[in-house]
C-alpha cells in the first residue's frame, strides 16, 4: 500500500509539475509573437482567433473518449488492450473523416472564417487538431500504464522544440536573411503569422513519431459492443464539455466573436434538443425543454454516482465542476 501511494503521488507530482513547466514557457512566445508582429497588420489576432476554435474541435473530435478510456481501461472485467484499441480506433476514424473533409472543403471554410487569402491557416490548425485528438487517446494509454517518463519527456520535446524553431523564425532568420539572402531563399519577412501555424504543426508530427509504438493500439481492433457503452458513458462528458467550453468563452475568457459565440450556441442547442431529441414545445412553453434539461442533468448526476461508486474521482469532480460552472450546486453527503 505505501508502495503504491509512494508511486502514485511520485506520478501525479511529475504530471503535475511538466504541465506547469510546460504552460509557463508557452506564454514566454506571447511577448515575442506580439514584438516581432507589427500591430496594424493584426497578425497575433489571427493567431489567436484562429486558435479559439481548437478548444471546441478538441472536445469534439475527442467526445469525452479519455475520461471513458480511463474509466473501461481500469474496470474489473474489460480487456484492457480492447479498451485502448476500441478507443483509438472510434477516435482516430473520426479525427482522419474531419481531417478529410477539412481538405476537401478547405477554400469554403478558409473563406467562411476570413482567411479567403490564407487557406494553409485553417489547413494547419484542423491537421494540428486531428493530430492531437488522436494524440490525446495514446497519452492517455501512457498515463494509464504509469510511463510517466516517456510522458513528460514527449511532451516538454514539443514545447522545448516548439520554442525553439519560434526564436529561429523571428530571431534568427531575419539576420541571416539579412546577411545571406542566398541561404534564405525560402523566407518571407512579412509571413510571420504563417510559420507560427506551421512549427506548430513540425512539431505535433514530430512527436507523432514518438508515439508510434502507441500505435500498436490498432491491431487489438474494434468491438462494437464495447464501442456502444463507452459511448453512452462518454455522452455526457461531451455535452458537460461543450458546454463548459461556451461558459468560457461567454465569461470572455476565450478570443472569439459575439455573432461566433451565438453560433455556438444554436450548434450546442442543436445538438442537445434536436439531435439527442430534446425538443421545445410550440407556443413559447418551454416547460417540455425544462424538463427535459432536468432529465438531462438527473442522468449526468446519476453518472457521476456511478464514477463515485467505482472510485473513478476524476469523473466525479469534472461532472460535478462542469456543473458548477452551468450554475448547479452540488453538495456531497
Amino acid at each position: 500500500m505505501a508502495k503504491e501511494l509512494k508511486t502514485l503521488v511520485k506520478d501525479t507530482a511529475i504530471y503535475g509539475l511538466s504541465s506547469i513547466v510546460g504552460r509557463f514557457l508557452n506564454y514566454l512566445l506571447v511577448p515575442l509573437h506580439t514584438t516581432k508582429i507589427i500591430a496594424e497588420s493584426g497578425g497575433y489576432g489571427v493567431v489567436s482567433n484562429v486558435y479559439a476554435y481548437t478548444a471546441l474541435l478538441m472536445a469534439l473530435l475527442t467526445f469525452g473518449m479519455e475520461t471513458t478510456f480511463f474509466r473501461f481501461s481500469n474496470k474489473e472485467g474489460e480487456d484492457e488492450r480492447k479498451v485502448y484499441g476500441t478507443t483509438l480506433w472510434m477516435v482516430g476514424g473520426v479525427s482522419l473523416l474531419f481531417a478529410l473533409l477539412c481538405f476537401v472543403f478547405n477554400a469554403p471554410i478558409s473563406a467562411f472564417m476570413g482567411y479567403a487569402d490564407h487557406p494553409e491557416y485553417i489547413a494547419c490548425m484542423t491537421t494540428i487538431v486531428a493530430i492531437d485528438a488522436v494524440q490525446s487517446i495514446m497519452f492517455a494509454h501512457l498515463r494509464q500504464q504509469g510511463r510517466a517518463v516517456k510522458f513528460v519527456t514527449l511532451k516538454m520535446s514539443f514545447i522545448i522544440t516548439n520554442i525553439a524553431l519560434n526564436l529561429f523564425i523571428f530571431l534568427v532568420a531575419p539576420i541571416l536573411h539579412a546577411s545571406h539572402p542566398e541561404w534564405m531563399a525560402w523566407y518571407d519577412p512579412q509571413y510571420n503569422v504563417g510559420y507560427i501555424f506551421f512549427v506548430n504543426l513540425i512539431c505535433t508530427s514530430l512527436i507523432t513519431l514518438g508515439l508510434i509504438p502507441e500505435l500498436k493500439g490498432y491491431a487489438y481492433g474494434l468491438d462494437l459492443r464495447l464501442c456502444r457503452r463507452m459511448l453512452r458513458y462518454a455522452l455526457p462528458i461531451l455535452v458537460l464539455s461543450i458546454a463548459g467550453i461556451l461558459n468560457q468563452v461567454a465569461d470572455k475568457k476565450a478570443t472569439i466573436s459575439a455573432a461566433d459565440l451565438a453560433e455556438l450556441k444554436e450548434v450546442f442547442s442543436v445538438f442537445l434538443f434536436d439531435i439527442l431529441g430534446l425538443q421545445a414545445q410550440q407556443g413559447g412553453d418551454n416547460s417540455g425543454r425544462e424538463e427535459a434539461f432536468g432529465k438531462v442533468v438527473d442522468m449526468l448526476l446519476e453518472q457521476r454516482a456511478i464514477a463515485k461508486a467505482n472510485k473513478d474521482w476524476a469523473t466525479s469532480d469534472k461532472i460535478r465542476n462542469e456543473l458548477a460552472a452551468l450554475g448547479f450546486e452540488i453538495k456531497d453527503t
